[in-house]
């Protein structure tokens, strides 16, 4: 018995003293390098599997992990930014250039940005964003050898996964589009055919899924093949070694089947928010829960923005190459 309680207090005080080192780490990460180049991005819709691929990527701890910098309400450099931020590319506006260069060269230290970091001393950041893909051309524009990920889930996974989330932890999603229709440069570029309909739609749903266009549209209207590197939620859930190798390959990072015992497990987020019925599949759960009518609703909106050529009614991607549907979709 006193043997067992010595155990249980030695294990409790190693907790607290993880804890404590785990809290300096976060508060107090030191860049060695605040070279742009340095950094990795990794963005993508809400609910489309971006925390869980930047752990991934990060499997062994090497980088940085720089956790949504751009949350607004959180981060004081960027709360004049909008939720739907839409930025030129080549604007050089202090406003929007000065905070971005904070965050890609490891200068911006919060505990909001580090909650997810385990490297106290790193050279190379990766910063994951859900806030990021209206302006991810414009980053390029001004960072142009950032090397930059983009995560596509299936639109009706995504809002399924949303309204789940809302009728358990009643999340806030601002599926208004007040800031998207209040940006004059992002509807003359882009969004200005969709007015009516951003303006019309009503159910959550339906807001969920035009959100969702909106944040993939304009970026694979933006880029040219090869210049960001897409990864298919899907294709990495059913196919992991093929992307991964793709994926490395990509960011010059040798690949390690050790990565896959990461890819097994899911994102901190997801892992909080799982359902009791763990058999489920996430890239098919939405078909199994969404009805008939929810699913045709989805793919007349997917129409509109000319996107039924990436998704359909069935769960994987239409699209076997992600550079030939960027190039296409100019």
């Amino acid at each position: 018995m006193i043997v067992s309680e010595i155990n249980r207090n030695i294990l409790e005080s190693h907790r607290r003293l993880k804890r404590k080192v785990n809290n300096k780490i976060n508060l107090f990460p030191i860049d060695l390098k605040s070279d742009y180049r340095k950094s990795v991005l990794v963005c993508g819709s809400a609910r489309s599997g971006t925390t869980w691929l930047a752990n991934i990527i990060n499997y062994d701890d090497k980088f940085r992990f720089m956790f949504e910098p751009y949350h607004i309400k959180l981060i004081e450099i960027v709360k004049h930014f909008k939720t739907r931020q839409y930025i030129r590319p080549g604007d050089k506006n202090p406003d929007f250039v000065e905070p971005t260069d904070l965050i890609l060269r490891g200068k911006l230290k919060h505990y909001w940005v580090d909650r997810y970091n385990r490297r106290l001393i790193s050279a190379k950041r990766l910063i994951k964003c859900v806030r990021a893909n209206l302006f991810l051309k414009w980053v390029k524009s001004l960072y142009p050898e950032i090397p930059v990920v983009l995560v596509i889930r299936h639109p009706l996974a995504v809002a399924f996964s949303r309204m789940r989330l809302t009728e358990y932890k009643d999340w806030d999603w601002n599926v208004d589009f007040s800031d998207c229709l209040g940006q004059p440069d992002l509807m003359q570029d882009h969004l200005e055919p969709f007015r009516k309909i951003m303006s019309d739609v009503s159910t959550p749903y339906e807001k969920h899924i035009i959100s969702w266009c909106i944040t993939n549209y304009v970026p694979l209207r933006q880029f040219d093949s090869g210049q960001i590197h897409i990864v298919f939620y899907e294709n990495l859930c059913m196919h992991p070694e093929k992307e991964l190798e793709r994926l490395f390959s990509f960011l010059s990072q040798p690949y390690d089947e050790r990565v896959l015992a990461v890819w097994e497990k899911m994102s901190p987020l997801a892992m909080g928010h799982r359902d009791s019925d763990k058999s489920d599949n996430p890239v098919t759960k939405w078909k199994n829960n969404l009805s008939p009518e929810q699913v045709r609703q989805g793919v007349k909106l997917l129409e509109v923005f000319g996107l039924e050529k990436l998704y359909s009614d069935e769960p994987m991607p239409l699209v076997q190459n992600a550079d030939s549907f960027v190039d296409s979709f100019q």
